[in-house]
């Protein structure tokens, strides 16, 4: 029998070394992004694909937790490619592991915020209309021409790199993301991310949090697969910032095209029953990142048990997928 914990690590130098020991035994080959130059230690994020190239149903482990926190996804990461998690994958169905650790902060910038909608009022337009002359149209044209190609520039080129403030900056950018959705995920019909971290609740034990809307087919399907989701009745908290609400640094938002469903799975960290003690108890006995060898093999039996329940999911996916084309098909 593997020993899990060991898998685990406290420093991320070397839990990086260990899941690329995993891939060199498993023959494979990883997309390795650096992060920011302005971040010191070399961090490293580095990425890879188990199953058929030809899968059409994906699953991504990806933590967008910040600091200590995820580095429980490294130690699931590399404790699944000891553990072999390749042969329970069928054909359609493949996982992607995206291994990133930033101890000194966000792993992922904040997904954008939705743009409010624009209400346009028509009769104001045509009165307007009625005293636009050429040349300030041709002002207008040249104004917009020149701030678009700056903007668009600054998307390509930068990718959202510019943090709002010094102490929030990300260790890798939104293009990072693009980039690691592009090499994977780009002919996907389906994308479950898996977005393991710690959290507040008792020793080892998951909670799982669907951030999809709540009267989506995704919070229905996540509803379906893993049980009852926490938070439901709820705004969802975190105690890392709503920046990681949307799961994952929200790489499923990159697939473009695929249908999606994403997990926020916390995995407490207070010995005992949990949250029953008073603050100050608390305090001394939560850690962000547990060293116990019990909390690691508990964490990883509970969440390999999560990533089976995530490939059967997948698979349903898949298989529903080809019905779907194979009623099209008939159609014609």
């Amino acid at each position: 029998m593997s020993d899990h914990a060991s898998c685990f690590c406290d420093d991320p130098a070397e839990a990086r070394d260990r899941f690329l020991a995993e891939c060199l035994k498993a023959g494979l080959s990883p997309l390795t992004l650096p992060a920011r130059t302005e971040m010191a230690g070399g961090l490293f994020c580095d990425a890879v694909k188990l199953g058929a190239p030809s899968a059409h149903s994906t699953i991504v482990l990806c933590s967008g937790a910040a600091g200590f926190s995820g580095m429980v996804n490294a130690g699931i990461c590399a404790s699944l490619l000891n553990n072999r998690i390749q042969r329970h994958l069928e054909s359609p169905v493949a996982i992607v592991l995206v291994h990133a650790v930033n101890p000194l902060g966000p792993i992922w910038p904040k997904p954008p915020a939705a743009a409010a909608p624009v209400l346009v009022d028509g009769d104001a337009i045509s009165k307007a209309e009625a005293s636009w002359t050429r040349e300030l149209l041709t002002a207008v044209d040249r104004r917009f021409g020149t701030e678009m190609g700056a903007t668009i520039g600054e998307e390509e080129t930068a990718g959202g790199e510019k943090p709002i403030r010094a102490d929030t900056l990300s260790a890798w950018t939104r293009q990072d993301l693009k980039r690691i959705a592009g090499e994977f995920l780009s002919d996907t019909e389906f994308v479950l991310t898996l977005d393991f971290r710690t959290g507040l609740g008792p020793w080892a034990v998951p909670t799982l949090r669907n951030p999809d809307p709540s009267a989506s087919a995704a919070r229905g399907r996540a509803r379906r697969w893993f049980g009852p989701l926490d938070g439901e009745e709820t705004a969802a908290s975190d105690q890392l910032g709503a920046a990681d609400q949307a799961g994952s640094g929200g790489l499923a938002g990159f697939a473009a095209d695929a249908e999606t469903v994403s997990m926020i799975v916390d995995f407490g960290t207070f010995p005992g029953t949990g949250l029953v003690s008073t603050v100050t108890g608390r305090q001394q006995t939560n850690q962000v990142y547990p060293a116990q060898r019990d909390w690691r093999e508990k964490v990883f039996a509970q969440a390999e048990a999560i990533v089976m329940r995530a490939i059967e999911a997948a698979e349903e996916m898949a298989t529903a997928g080809r019905r779907l084309k194979s009623a099209e098909r008939d159609e014609f």
